[in-house]
Parts: C-alpha cells; sequence; structure tokens
C-alpha cells in the first residue's frame, strides 16, 4: 500500500493492510502523548503540495496533519509555475526534484499523472486524486470512518450519484471490497453506469432499495469532467431510520443531497466524521511514508 513510492493507488489492497494502518491512525489518534509530539524524523523534511485542481478538504488537512509532524511545505500555485510559459510538465517536476523535497503529494485533472511524476522525479509521490482514476487517501479515510464505526460490521453500501466520473467511487470500492462490503450502484438509467457497474463487478440497484442499506455513499456529480448525470438529490424519504450518509465532499446541497440531509451533526450523518478523520488519516500516510523514506530500500 504506503511504499517506496509513496501512495500512488489502493487496488490491491488486503484486508490484512487495512486493519494494520487502522490500528496505526487510532493509536495516534487516541494517544495524546503522540497528538502532541514532532516526530524527529520530521524535523528536517519538506514536502510539496502540487495541487492543479481545486481542493479545500485533501489539501488543507494534508497541510496541517504535516505541520503536526513538523514537516515544512512548500505549497505550489500552479497559476505561477513556469507552465504559463511554456515549459514542459515533466521539465517543471525534474525542476522541483532537484531542489531535493523528501516527498510530494499531487492532484491532477489527468488520470495516472501520480505514477508519471513519480517516474520522473523518483521521489515518493501520495496520490491526492487523478483524474476520475483514483482518490487513494480519501478512500482510506472513508473505510476508516466505517471501520472505527464498528470493526466488524460487514455494510452494506450503495453509492449513490455521478459514479462513472469519480475517482473516489474507484478508490472506495478497492477499500471497500477489501473489507467484505456489500456494495452496489444506485441505478440511474444510463449506459455509462451499468457499463461502469459490469467493469468494476458491482450490481445495480433500484432507488427503491436505498431503504434497506447500512450505508448511502452520496457523489457530487463531475460538472468540471463534463458529467451530465441527472438524478434528483437524495432525499430524506429514500433512507431507513438507520441509514448511515456519507459524502466525500464538498456537498452541493440541492443537488447532491437534499438540504434536509445536509445537517452533518445529525446521528446518522458522517460527512463530518470523515473530514475529521482525514487529518488523523493523512497523519498516518505522512509519517508512514517518511518513516520508509528514512529507513531506504531493502538490502
Amino acid at each position: 500500500m504506503i511504499n517506496l513510492s509513496g501512495l500512488l493507488s489502493i487496488k490491491g489492497i488486503s484486508r490484512p493492510e487495512l486493519f494494520s494502518f487502522f490500528d496505526q491512525v487510532s493509536s495516534t489518534k487516541n494517544s495524546s502523548q503522540k497528538q502532541n509530539q514532532k516526530l524527529s524524523t520530521t524535523s528536517d523534511q519538506v514536502g510539496i503540495l502540487a495541487f492543479f485542481e481545486p481542493s479545500t478538504r485533501t489539501r488543507v488537512s494534508f497541510e496541517a496533519a504535516g505541520s503536526a509532524l513538523g514537516i515544512r511545505w512548500i505549497v505550489l500555485n500552479p497559476e505561477n509555475l513556469s507552465l504559463k510559459k511554456g515549459e514542459s510538465v515533466k521539465d517543471t517536476f525534474q525542476a522541483l526534484a532537484l531542489y531535493r523535497p523528501d516527498f510530494l503529494v499531487i492532484r491532477h485533472h489527468l488520470s495516472g499523472f501520480c505514477e508519471l511524476a513519480q517516474k520522473w522525479t523518483n521521489l515518493p509521490i501520495i496520490n491526492a486524486g487523478d483524474g476520475f482514476n483514483e482518490h487513494p487517501t480519501q478512500a482510506l479515510l472513508d473505510a476508516y470512518t466505517l471501520w472505527k464505526k464498528n470493526p466488524k460490521k460487514k455494510y452494506k453500501i450503495a453509492f449513490f450519484g455521478d459514479v462513472v466520473r469519480s475517482r473516489v467511487a474507484r478508490s472506495d470500492i478497492y477499500a471497500f471490497r477489501a473489507l467484505g462490503y456489500d456494495l452496489s450502484i444506485v441505478d440511474d438509467g444510463g449506459l455509462e453506469t451499468k457499463l461502469f457497474a459490469k467493469a468494476f463487478k458491482v450490481k445495480l440497484i433500484s432507488r427503491a432499495k436505498l431503504k434497506a442499506q447500512d450505508v448511502v455513499f452520496c457523489l457530487r456529480v463531475q460538472k468540471e469532467r463534463g458529467s451530465q448525470v441527472q438524478m434528483p438529490a437524495l432525499m430524506p424519504n429514500d433512507l431507513g431510520k438507520q441509514t448511515l450518509v456519507m459524502h466525500p465532499g464538498p456537498v452541493v446541497a440541492g443537488e447532491d443531497l437534499a438540504y434536509e440531509l445536509c445537517d452533518f451533526k445529525a446521528k446518522n450523518n458522517l460527512v463530518h466524521e470523515q473530514v475529521e478523520n482525514g487529518f488523523w488519516v493523512r497523519k498516518e500516510i505522512l509519517r508512514n511514508v517518511l518513516n520508509l523514506k528514512k529507513r531506504g530500500p531493502k538490502k
């Protein structure tokens, strides 16, 4: 999962890997001593935040988690890079590597970009979202949120919304399946959704069957990627009394979730738990990456 290349993908992750990582996160989160302690291994570590798409939760949680570990951040603004002058993106990243950062956290609109950046720089790369390919750190925090709520439960989870263009859906499917959860996708009647479900071996269900789900994972319509999914917002009467609601954010109230479901302090709403857990999960990812880098390759 997390190795000397960083964290590029969640695909192929195993249940023991997830459980081990979750135990690490919980140990850090529950120990006030660890919460207040900066690792000596990170006292001189430098990370680059390179976000080529807008972000609030992912970027800020990485920045906050890294600062808590003593990491010094270089935050890139794509609008101010020499890419605007015609430099190739490969040359840009090879130049960045020569300034000797310890790792990079990258979000980019092209699928597979993080793997390319790792080859260009030979540095650990943490994938913070690449096109509609993957979002592995989001999958880890989503899976951790459900595991923390009930480690033994085999959740029934339905994805609702724009699964086809959602990198979150792809990574979450990999993580949730490794945990043995029962997965489904709400059928919006579109051919793309049917093909997606077939490709990822996830069953399609009708909207009426959401009441029988333990979790409804709502997804934003990816307008910036050309999506034209037209499903009415998730409504309270779609859900069972005990159904949990999740959403990776940002929530577009009235489009993804009905306004009545945007009370993030409600008992069955896990959205703010996801956001909070993002800090702890990303802190542990950074800790793992830096500790592996310090130890270096096995001889």
